[in-house]
């Protein structure tokens, strides 16, 4: 690509990159603070996983962070693992859009992981672009809507032990009875202690929170607009559905409103409700469609709700 007299050029970052990668960040990502973007090129990010596009600054960025999601045939149930990069942070700077920076970062990036992953996934803030580089929608979720002033009296006499802040191990515990308890079976990514003990980390920066009773959790961050407390949550998880109302009681106690993001086909008592997508994903290697049990991702999907099953997970990055 030209630009005037400069050649794009796509890299992984060196050293003397991270400060103006972690600008465009607050550029493109501005309700991420300083603390949190410190702590993502700290614990979650390296510069193996991120692509750089410079022209010659640097005007565009992405990272594939590497995970394992489990995969459910629906051809005979067999549960497999497959290697996944997450497509993370994709970032251009304001005045290198629109000319196909992104694109050649996601070409690149696609060609690099079909080395050592069968597929890319990642959580869209624009659905339809990213369809236009091969990527579909696998997942969808559920973002409910609840105030305190119209929470039913009943909500707040369940009671489902005193919520704290949560173990790594109670956090992986609940996930995969999550996971395992509900009608989505699939293209789910595989935890650890490990995990959990890095994802607790994100929500001790400012204005985040980790929170769980006996049988739920919730992380989220707390936002304040108009004078008004609100909690964003990024995942919701539970193993019966009265600890998960006993945490709802229980967060809105110190907020007004929050937003729950949940599984489609869950109703709630009270508020609204708005189906959003979820994750995409782009096959890189044929052999994972054999995992499905299917010729195609469309196909999947179809064959996993008529067999009473659906793909779920949470916005990762």
């Amino acid at each position: 690509m030209s630009d005037g007299a400069s050649i794009l050029r796509i890299a992984h970052p060196e050293e003397a990159d991270e400060q103006s990668m972690k600008r465009l960040w607050q550029v493109c990502f501005p309700d991420d603070g300083e603390e949190f973007i410190d702590y993502y090129f700290r614990e979650r990010t390296r510069p193996s996983y991120a692509y750089c596009a410079h022209v010659p600054k640097l005007a565009a960025m992405l990272h594939v962070i590497p995970m394992q999601f489990s995969i459910c045939s629906v051809k005979d149930g067999s549960i497999s693992k497959i290697p996944v990069g997450f497509v993370a942070g994709v970032a251009t700077a304001p005045e290198y859009r629109k000319k196909g920076i992104a694109k050649a970062l996601l070409r690149a990036a696609a060609h690099e992981c079909s080395k050592n992953c069968m597929a890319l996934m990642l959580s869209p803030v624009n659905e339809a672009f990213y369809r236009n580089y091969g990527y579909e929608t696998v997942s969808y979720r559920c973002v409910h809507t609840l105030s305190r002033n119209d929470m039913p009296e009943g909500i707040k006499m369940i009671s489902a032990g005193r919520a704290h802040w949560p173990s790594e191990k109670e956090l992986l515990r609940i996930y995969y009875a999550f996971m395992a308890g509900g009608s989505f079976k699939t293209l789910y990514s595989l935890r650890t202690e490990e995990y959990f003990c890095k994802l607790l980390n994100e929500y001790r920066t400012p204005n985040g929170f980790a929170v769980a009773n006996e049988g739920a959790y919730a992380f989220g961050y707390t936002l304040v607009e108009e004078g008004m407390a609100k909690l964003i949550l990024n995942e919701f998880a539970y193993t019966e559905s009265r600890f998960a109302l006993s945490l709802i009681g229980e967060l809105l106690s110190s907020a007004e409103i929050i937003r729950i993001p949940m599984t489609p086909g869950v109703s709630l008592p009270w508020g609204s409700s708005e189906l959003q997508p979820l994750n995409m994903m782009c096959v890189l290697d044929a052999a994972a469609y054999e995992l499905m049990g299917a010729e195609s991702i469309a196909e999947y999907l179809l064959k996993l709700k008529k067999q009473g099953y659906s793909a779920y997970s949470f916005e990762l990055y």
